[in-house]
């Protein structure tokens, strides 16, 4: 981290927190994929680089990938391993699983948000397919900073700002709830001592709820390993009710789940993720020349947002205006100005 003047940020998400559209909103772009199910798979760089607009996956580290495809394509076809597929060909989705075992998709760089997507998807399936044809995934082989995959791209809130201090990287770890495989987890563990500071992402809809206690006990399993480097996104603060908790009272509530005072109220950030990725994005779209096309998945989804029908996409000034009017609501400003950009600013001083 010295010697590249590097700042790392890690981001950890309790519960379906939205950790994933977290960091595609500081970054402005889709690079990580969004599922359902929890992403267990290799934690991974996400690294701002000037002018790169479009973002670029360096895998690097291959090998060890690739002799665990070679062995799971042995051992189904031992008698356990096919008791085991067979098991797995009772689930629609388990089944999926092992279209994994061909090894086409492997390589060392990926291009472009469609290949990222299909390169991360892949490694996750290929997590849980270990797992469940009994074997263990060589976590390893990626426990240095080093060797683990690293997505380059600008961030657009950093764009025009001066790079000459150093270096931002985000680093996407598994949340604890997601860390179930011990490997997975010691390395998460790890991961979060050596960073350089950490963002937990926490679910606006699970406080005061019957899933409390169990975000109460991540929370405070992550804050332990990064107490004074420490802060905290509430997210999904859209979905508030006129019942709900408002900014001020989210602010002084969530310290108080911590033990021994390790969080302060100023470093709370009540947000919505959604609406600052995908008013994000579509400013980053407009500012560069182009226009949104309802072809794209998330557009379609920006446009639910903002009431937009796809005959408005062709009136620039109009959903550019509309975005604006979602940042804001994203509560997002605070969260990029005072821990995305400081941290940049700040990025050589931090790593020494």
């Amino acid at each position: 981290k010295i010697s590249n003047k590097g700042m790392v940020l890690a981001i950890v998400g309790t519960m379906k927190a939205g950790k994933s559209t977290t960091i595609n909103a500081i970054v402005g772009k889709e690079v990580l994929p969004n599922r359902n199910r929890p992403m267990t798979s290799i934690p991974t760089l996400i690294r701002h680089v000037p002018g790169k607009s479009t973002p670029y996956l360096h895998l690097g580290n291959v090998e060890p990938i690739s002799k665990l495809i070679l062995l799971l394509n042995k051992k189904i076809e031992t008698v356990d391993g096919k008791q085991r597929v067979e098991s797995l060909r009772k689930d629609k989705e388990k089944e999926k699983l092992l279209d994994i075992l061909t090894d086409d998709w492997l390589k060392d760089n990926y291009n472009g948000e469609v290949e990222i997507f299909k390169c991360l998807s892949a490694l996750n399936d290929l997590v849980r397919l270990a797992t469940e044809l009994g074997s263990e995934f060589p976590f390893h082989d990626y426990s240095e900073v080093h060797k683990l995959p690293v997505i380059q791209v600008e961030f657009s809130h950093l764009t025009g700002m001066d790079n000459s201090q150093g270096t931002l990287t985000l680093l996407d770890t598994p949340g604890p709830n997601e860390a179930g495989q011990p490997q997975l987890q010691a390395m998460m563990h790890d991961q979060l001592q050596k960073a350089s500071a950490v963002l937990a992402v926490m679910d606006y809809t699970q406080l005061n709820s019957e899933a409390d206690e169990q975000v109460r006990k991540e929370l405070n399993a992550i804050a332990e390993v990064v107490a004074g480097r420490f802060f905290v996104l509430v997210n999904k603060f859209d979905q508030k009710d006129r019942n709900g908790d408002d900014a001020d009272t989210v602010k002084q509530t969530v310290p108080t789940m911590l033990e021994n005072g390790l969080l302060s109220s100023e470093r709370v950030y009540p947000g919505s993720s959604r609406h600052a990725y995908l008013a994000n994005h579509a400013r980053s779209v407009i500012s560069q020349g182009n226009q949104l096309s309802a072809r794209e998945g998330w557009v379609n989804d920006f446009m639910m947002m903002a009431g937009c029908d796809e005959e408005d996409l062709a009136d620039r000034e109009y959903v550019l205006k509309r975005a604006n009017k979602f940042w804001q609501h994203s509560f997002f400003d605070r969260l990029i100005s005072e821990v995305i950009q400081a941290a940049h600013t700040k990025a050589a001083a931090l790593a020494v």
